[in-house]
């Protein structure tokens, strides 16, 4: 078949934005031929503005990159989990200190047991599925979040919606005719339910669910 008589298909990107150099490299190479992606190397997160956007986008980031997008770029690292698949790449004894940060990702990507799975992993992240050894199936994966949300109250609900607009106490007592207190009450029993630990994981984790909807 001819190339003008293919159809048109668009190219996926695939960033991977890793601050390691080894674990960086080892990845490159274990990507480097995936088909029907751009790989494109991002050491800075900071970098990634803008970029994932543009059209079908996979981003593979470490824990040290997504922490510190997470920390210095909150409306970017929501942009981020909003638009793209985003597969976190860490090393098995990280997993412990990289907690916290499962709530923002589509899937773990382990860089000592699973290198040689990494295009698979990929694939697999884009059609849903969560590929982990069996010896850490106990890590919940981000669609238990989904379940844990069916369990709030409607008022609770109401809240977590308007956390997600980027609305504070104020406003969100406001629209629902109740007392701020009432909503700072509703926000801490949202945190302790979600598992997570304060306002910004809460808007990442409505983004991730109106992804998945979407």
């Amino acid at each position: 078949m001819s190339e003008h008589s293919q159809p048109h298909r668009r190219q996926r990107r695939l960033y991977l934005c890793v601050g390691d150099a080894e674990m960086r490299e080892a990845l490159r190479r274990a990507l480097a031929d995936i088909e029907g992606y751009e790989l494109v190397v991002v050491p800075d997160p900071v970098d990634l503005g803008g970029q994932y956007g543009n059209g079908p986008t996979v981003v593979i980031a470490c824990p040290q990159t997504l922490a510190a997008l997470r920390r210095n770029s909150p409306a970017g690292v929501h942009a981020l989990v909003r638009s793209a698949h985003v597969i976190l790449a860490l090393r098995s004894d990280q997993l412990q200190q990289a907690a916290s940060l499962i709530t923002m990702v589509d899937s773990l990507l382990f860089t000592d047991l699973q290198l040689d799975r990494a295009k698979e992993i990929v694939r697999a992240s884009e059609r849903g599925y969560f590929l982990t050894p069996k010896r850490f199936r106990v890590a919940r994966p981000p669609h238990v979040g989904a379940e844990l949300a069916r369990s709030l109250s409607p008022v609770e609900l109401e809240v977590l919606v308007r956390i997600g607009q980027g609305l504070g106490n104020r406003c969100i007592a406001d629209h629902l005719g109740m007392s701020e207190a009432s909503v700072k009450f509703i926000v801490h029993g949202l945190l302790g339910k979600l598992g997570m630990r304060n306002r910004t994981q809460l808007a990442i984790f409505v983004a991730r669910q109106q992804r998945r909807d979407d």
